[in-house]
């Protein structure tokens, strides 16, 4: 139950992690 939980919670945490470090790398990328 618990890994089912896991895996269900690391993808969005993921994919958020992963759009939070393009969006800041676009964001300094366009202010630098």
């Amino acid at each position: 139950m618990v890994e089912l939980i896991e895996e269900y919670v690391a993808g969005p945490a993921f994919l958020t992690a992963v759009l939070s470090a393009l969006w800041l790398t676009a964001g300094t990328g366009r202010a630098g």
